[in-house]
This record gives C-alpha cells, sequence and structure tokens, in this order.
C-alpha cells in the first residue's frame, strides 16, 4: 500500500480525484496533497543521505539500522500526521510595530518615572527638616501635604511629556496619530501613578539618602518586571503575571496601542489599572504619613 511503499522509498504516482462542483475545495485538497508529497520526498532524500554517511562512517549494522528506523520515525510520522491545512504560530506582539516604537514605548516610562523623582526629594527633605512635623500642630490637614507634592510631580510631568512628544515625532518619526481621547486617557493615568509612586516612596523613607535608594531600586526593579529592559514574551508565564502589578507593564501596553495606529483598540483599561494604582498608592501614603505625625 501506499505507507509501505513510501516506508521502502518507493515513488509510486497519486492521483487526487476533485468534484467539478467545488473548484475551490478540490483545488485546496489538491496543494495539501502536493505538499505533503514534496515533504515526503525530501524526507526520502534526507534518509538515504543519513544512510549513505552512516556507512560510510564504517557503522555496524545494528547501528545503521537503528539511525535508519530513527530517521523514519523522525521524518515521516512528521509528514504523515499533519492535520493543519494552515498554521501560523509564532510569539510576538499583537501590533505593529517599528523596534524604535517599541522601545520608545518601553523606555519612555522609565525616564517618567526617574522625573518623577523631585517631587519625592521635596517631601523627604522637609521630613528630614522637621517642616512635617511642626505642620502637625497647624490646620493643615494630613492628606494636603502629599497632595501638594502630588500636583508639582503632576506639572513637571506635563512638561516632560509634552518635550518627549515633540522629541519622538521629529527625531524616530514615532506615531502619535491616535485619537486624542486615547492619548489623554493614559497620559494623565500615567502621570497620577507615577506621582503617586514618588510619593509613596517618600512617605516610607526616612531621609532623602534612604528615598534615593528605594526609589532607584524600585523603578529598576518595575522596569525589569514590567517588561521595560527584557521582553515579557522571553519572560517565565510567572514573571509575565508579576508584571501586571506593575506600572511599566500597563503604560507600556499603553504606549503600544497607541504607537500601533489601531484606533480601535483604546486605552480605557490600561488607563483604569494605572488609575486603581494611583488610589491605592497615594491612600497608603496618606495612612503613613498620618500615623508619622502622630509619633
Amino acid at each position: 500500500d501506499l505507507t509501505t511503499s513510501i516506508s521502502l522509498g518507493e515513488n509510486k504516482p497519486v492521483t487526487v480525484v476533485g468534484n467539478s462542483a467545488m473548484p475551490l475545495q478540490a483545488y485546496v485538497v489538491k496543494n495539501v496533497v502536493q505538499s505533503a508529497a514534496n515533504l515526503v520526498s525530501a524526507a526520502q532524500s534526507a534518509i538515504i543521505t543519513i544512510y549513505h554517511y552512516d556507512r560510510e562512517a564504517g557503522l555496524s549494522g545494528a547501528e545503521l539500522d537503528a539511525r535508519y528506523n530513527n530517521a523514519i520515525m523522525e521524518y515521516f510520522l512528521e509528514a504523515l500526521a499533519r492535520n493543519e491545512i494552515f498554521l501560523d504560530a509564532g510569539d510576538g506582539s499583537a501590533y505593529s510595530l517599528t523596534p524604535v516604537e517599541y522601545f520608545t514605548a518601553a523606555l519612555i516610562v522609565v525616564f517618567m518615572m526617574f522625573a518623577g523623582m523631585p517631587a519625592m526629594k521635596m517631601l523627604t527633605m522637609e521630613r528630614s527638616a522637621g517642616i512635617t512635623r511642626r505642620l502637625s500642630g497647624t490646620p493643615v490637614r494630613a492628606w494636603m501635604v502629599p497632595l501638594s507634592k502630588l500636583i508639582v510631580s503632576v506639572l513637571l510631568l506635563i512638561l516632560q511629556f509634552g518635550i518627549i512628544i515633540v522629541f519622538t515625532s521629529m527625531v524616530f518619526n514615532n506615531y502619535w496619530g491616535a485619537p486624542v481621547k486615547n492619548i489623554l486617557m493614559l497620559f494623565g493615568a500615567i502621570i497620577l501613578a507615577v506621582s503617586a509612586w514618588s510619593v509613596f516612596v517618600a512617605s516610607v523613607a526616612s531621609s532623602p539618602a534612604s528615598a534615593d535608594v528605594i526609589g532607584n531600586l524600585g523603578i529598576l526593579l518595575m522596569a525589569v518586571v514590567g517588561g521595560s529592559i527584557y521582553p515579557l514574551a522571553s519572560m517565565p508565564g510567572f514573571m509575565r503575571g508579576l508584571s501586571t502589578l506593575t506600572i511599566n507593564r500597563w503604560a507600556m501596553d499603553g504606549f503600544m496601542v497607541l504607537f500601533s495606529g489601531n484606533d480601535a483598540a483604546g486605552t480605557g483599561l490600561h488607563s483604569l489599572v494605572l488609575a486603581v494604582m494611583a488610589f491605592i498608592l497615594m491612600a497608603v501614603s496618606i495612612l503613613i504619613m498620618k500615623f508619622a505625625r502622630r509619633e
């Protein structure tokens, strides 16, 4: 039969009978059979080549048979067991991006997080100088101090983000033609999250030096885990899951949506997650500073 002839290396003709009423289906079947025949022919040539050079190398009869049978199993089972007509598998971004746009999306978040450090340093310097403690004796409420630093950080980031848009558009030709609504939502959510992170670091740090250490290490750790330095597709599954807890992951994904030019893919989910992160960080910061003022 056909399978036996293939295993023996015999070439026998194959006739494909199609239905004239369904020419497209017959054409697809014909091409699938032709593709399989080509793959089998290539496998036969490979097996003959392996057998020839194994014999020239002086392998024993048992070794020749073992190598021959293994080659048949490896090549022909793959050829005969195919059950997909079309197969398209691969790991890659769901968005059509240039390398420059991908790395811009990855690194712009890191840059913005470092740009939010001045507000953090102001708050830690005020605490070190005793200004925060003196404010506890005034009518100023606990939430007003971190909120004021949040506003300063937001204003600085707005200016810096505007410079980034102009620079990346003119130098790298990045696509910023996404709907204004998507850009503004993502932009506002990132600024809130980055600013809240700065205030949070300042609230847990006891001195400007410790704030620098905590802030820098935290930013670098989120950059690694969030995919800003090493592609998430190459990371283990648990790391990809852990990345969803970082600002970098959601901000980077949002920027890739903007750069992709796909107007149907909005940034609402990314903005919502970043806003929730900002709310949690600010709430924790206010609680920490409130208890610190009572001490």
